[in-house]
C-alpha cells in the first residue's frame, strides 16, 4: 500500500541534541521506493545518526553514563 509504513525506529539528531524517531515509508506500493521520515522535534533532515556513530546512540549513551562496556 503506499504510504504503508515499513519500519520505525530510534536515531539520534546531532542538531537538537536529541533522541528522536524515524519510519520508512513505502512510496510506491510495491516496494520499489522507499522514504526514511525523521520525527526529531525540529524537523532536521540530514543530522540523524544510527548504527554507524554507535557513541550517539541513547543506549551507548546510558552505558557510557553508568562506566559500563
Amino acid at each position: 500500500m503506499i504510504g504503508e509504513i515499513l519500519e520505525v525506529g530510534t536515531s539520534y539528531c546531532l542538531s537538537c541534541r536529541a533522541d528522536a524517531d524515524y519510519q520508512i515509508i513505502d512510496m510506491t506500493g510495491n516496494g520499489d521506493r522507499m522514504d526514511r521520515q525523521w520525527l526529531c522535534p525540529a524537523n532536521h533532515r540530514d543530522t540523524h545518526v544510527q548504527d554507524e556513530y554507535k557513541q550517539y546512540t541513547w543506549e551507548a549513551r546510558r552505558k557510557a553514563r553508568k562506566g559500563e562496556d
